[in-house]
């Protein structure tokens, strides 16, 4: 079996965590927090089904909760040991050289860049209390598109996704394209 790492990325408020929660929500998590947060996904048997990199909570979850300094463990981590799938959210591993250290320790990369209008990002922001600055809000999307350009550049497979869909439908189209990569979702 070959190891997946499959990446959310995409501006604030666009649904990342929302999105990664709709996927995991048929298994069972649990959180280990050595050598750095990240969740085990399993069946209700123990079978495991993915790892999620970082934790849950309610506001600015998955990679948004490790170290800023955290990129180097987990390179080193994913080098320990094949992992069927590597499931990560977030800003904080959503670059260029995760990507490619990933795809040096044999994970087959796929990039998914979730996408919503301004007026959209800004509604969902606001429902959360968010008050990111503007100008910061602007580098998080210029870094999306970077990044996505890169991931074509380098030949991973890279999918679009519009998150103005409902939640639930989102997941389902998102596992339909990486079946079997996303079993659990049959």
């Amino acid at each position: 079996m070959s190891a997946e790492l499959v990446y959310l990325a995409g501006p604030p408020g666009v649904g990342k965590s929302t999105l990664m929660q709709e996927l995991t929500r048929r298994l069972e998590g649990t959180v280990v927090s050595d050598p750095f947060a990240h969740t085990y996904w399993a069946y209700p048997d123990g079978t495991l089904q993915a790892i999620e990199l970082g934790w849950r909570r309610p506001t600015f979850a998955g990679t948004d909760t490790l170290s800023m300094r955290v990129q180097p463990a987990v390179v080193e981590w994913l080098g320990l040991q094949e992992y069927p799938l590597v499931l990560a959210e977030g800003d904080r591993l959503a670059n260029r050289g995760f990507l490619h250290a990933a795809a040096g320790r044999g994970y087959h990369i796929t990039l998914v860049v979730l996408r919503a209008p301004q007026d959209v990002l800004n509604e969902r922001r606001d429902e959360r209390g968010s008050h990111q600055n503007g100008a910061w809000m602007k580098g998080r999307a210029t870094k999306v598109e970077r990044l996505h350009a890169y991931a074509q550049a380098d030949g991973y497979r890279v999918i679009d996704l519009d998150t103005r869909t409902e939640p639930a439908a989102l997941a389902a189209d998102l596992a339909s394209r990486l079946s079997p990569i996303l079993g659990w979702w049959s």
